[in-house]
């Protein structure tokens, strides 16, 4: 089955192992600059242009904080009632 090239594509780039990972070479390790740069070549090559694409700075700022809290995992700073 072909995908249609008006596709919505979410590119992020802030993948982290976690869990059980680790068990799993391909899968424990965070993604490199270099193969999130041909994921974005390959949107390209492809003619997916509808969607959105992070910039590699950003893998730090959505990284959610489960191992401080679990209630505000993105440091929200919600206030509760």
């Amino acid at each position: 089955a072909d995908l249609d090239p008006k596709i919505h594509i979410s590119l992020m780039a802030q993948y982290y192992p976690s869990n059980k990972a680790e068990r799993y070479p391909l899968i424990s390790r965070n993604i490199s600059s270099s193969e999130y740069y041909r994921a974005i070549e390959l949107l390209d090559k492809f003619g997916l242009e509808n969607g959105w694409v992070q910039e590699t700075e950003s893998k730090e700022s959505y990284r959610p904080f489960f191992e401080e809290t679990r209630e505000d995992p993105f440091k929200n700073n919600l206030v509760s009632d």
